[in-house]
């Protein structure tokens, strides 16, 4: 009577096809609690809301009116102003009249929109293919990643609240535009620092003010029968 080869019937085999066939699914719960515990990790962007068109002259001028509370609104109306200069040929104006296109801008809220650490999804997969690469042995290979990347976590969570960590500060604004007249419509818009480096209020209303004159510049459309008209 002969043996079996060995292995056969001890139930070594499925158990350790077992042990494989969970690796992907552990090692997926372990990247989404070590996403989980990075900020910004899978952030989206706060800023919302969009600028109906408004036809104006791009060679003509614009007149900014800008309040709210809380902020520094010298620093919000010169970083407006600069950048729509910068973007068109258009000049600001004290005066109004019948071609000066009238922005207006009221602050509602300024705030804290989250945190982003920089590099921290190369710093995951590094992290991922370390672990993969130090604990990736055989029959050890489930034990030895968890382990692995239980540690990662740990370390992720340092490294993420560690320096460079920056804030991702924003704006609820709302703004408007007419020709010749202060605007009756007033629409809301959230705009953020987005992923510029603003580590502080102070640093971060300039950039916000940029951004959002890029906007305002995007909903401006050549007048008709103007110098850029068709």
């Amino acid at each position: 009577m002969s043996c079996p080869p060995a292995g056969i019937g001890s139930g070594r085999l499925p158990q350790r096809r077992e042990r494989r066939s969970a690796v992907p699914r552990l090692l997926c719960a372990l990247m989404l609690v070590l996403c989980l515990g990075l900020p910004g990790c899978g952030a989206g962007s706060p800023d919302k809301g969009s600028l109906s068109p408004v036809r104006a002259d791009r060679s003509g001028a614009f007149h900014l009116e800008v309040s709210g509370r809380w902020v520094d609104i010298e620093a919000l109306s010169a970083a407006i102003s600069e950048t729509m200069q910068r973007g068109s040929i258009m000049r600001p104006a004290d005066d109004v009249d019948a071609q000066t296109l009238v922005v207006k801008v009221e602050v509602r809220e300024m705030f804290r929109a989250g945190t982003v650490k920089d590099d921290s999804l190369g710093w995951l997969d590094r992290a991922f293919d370390d672990s993969l690469a130090k604990h990736a042995v055989d029959s050890g290979l489930v034990v030895g990643s968890a382990l692995g990347m239980a540690a990662g976590i740990e370390a992720g969570k340092s490294y993420a609240l560690g320096n460079g960590t920056r804030i991702i500060w924003a704006m609820r604004l709302a703004v408007g535009m007419a020709p010749g007249r202060t605007p009756d419509k007033l629409e809301e818009l959230v705009v953020s620092t987005g992923k510029e480096e603003a580590f502080s209020r102070k640093e971060a209303i300039p950039e916000i003010g940029r951004r959002l004159a890029e906007r305002i510049g995007k909903a401006i459309v050549p007048a008709a029968g103007g110098a850029d008209g068709k």
